[in-house]
């Protein structure tokens, strides 16, 4: 309907397509497979909100939110053996959170960024949906709200690294500092995270095999980063990693 129209409901196709996503609304809870629950929630959001249908978006992650923890760990496959739910649910959730991303917050909601707090500047946005970068721009509470998540999912990481250095885990260990250590240098506040990423690269070289063709394409981009910005944090943290490579 929104591609014939093009973007823009009549009233007439914007009753139709309410009516479409209020039907689909009472009638997926009916289905007992969890999964296929799960799936037509989120696919019935994205249709929602390309179609301007807010409150419904709202209402269908909400839902899809709440049913996640619904998701049993193990189910029966067709050999009748037990398969677990874990692929699915990292699928799911890495679609959902992107998804999140730029769905705009209800104004009746308890704060900014209640279903996802999300980036200053998205990535992506959908045709003719405001998301909340547009939305909040750099009010403080937004701003806050994205500082308190980032803390919470940065101390998060640095607890799994220290739990992998307790299992064992070197390989995987080094892994994970060394992304971590991109994501920091690609959209982090580098001046704050001097320190930190020093010890991440190291921590990224304590492995007997680090992933080198990574560590050089992360090497490659800081170099491009630090002569195209002249800034003299970034010369230093390059100068350090240097000296300890």
């Amino acid at each position: 309907t929104r591609r014939i129209v093009k973007g823009f409901h009549t009233k007439k196709t914007n009753s139709f397509v309410r009516a479409c996503i209020a039907y689909s609304f009472i009638t997926i809870p009916s289905l007992d497979d969890v999964i296929l629950r799960l799936q037509l929630y989120l696919s019935s959001s994205y249709v929602s909100l390309i179609n301007g249908c807010l409150p419904q978006t709202d209402s269908f992650l909400k839902t899809a939110i709440t049913l996640i923890q619904q998701l049993p760990q193990y189910i029966d496959s067709s050999d009748g053996r037990p398969k677990s739910t874990d692929p699915f649910l990292l699928s799911y959730i890495s679609q959902l959170l992107s998804f999140l991303l730029i769905v705009p917050d209800n104004p009746d909601g308890p704060e900014p960024l209640y279903l996802f707090k999300g980036l200053e500047s998205y990535p992506y946005h959908i045709s003719k949906v405001d998301s909340n970068d547009t939305l909040y721009g750099n009010e403080s509470q937004f701003m806050e709200q994205i500082s308190s998540l980032s803390g919470t999912v940065l101390n998060d990481i640095l607890e799994y690294l220290q739990q992998l250095s307790d299992e064992g885990q070197y390989k995987r260990q080094s892994s994970v500092a060394l992304e971590l250590f991109c994501r920091i240098i690609s959209h982090g506040d580098v001046k704050k995270m001097h320190k930190l990423l020093i010890n991440l690269w190291q921590l990224s070289k304590k492995n007997s095999s680090p992933d080198i063709k990574r560590s050089e394409i992360a090497i490659k981009y800081l170099r491009q980063k630090a002569s195209h910005s002249s800034n003299p944090i970034l010369l230093d943290l390059l100068f350090k990693i240097d000296n300890r490579s």
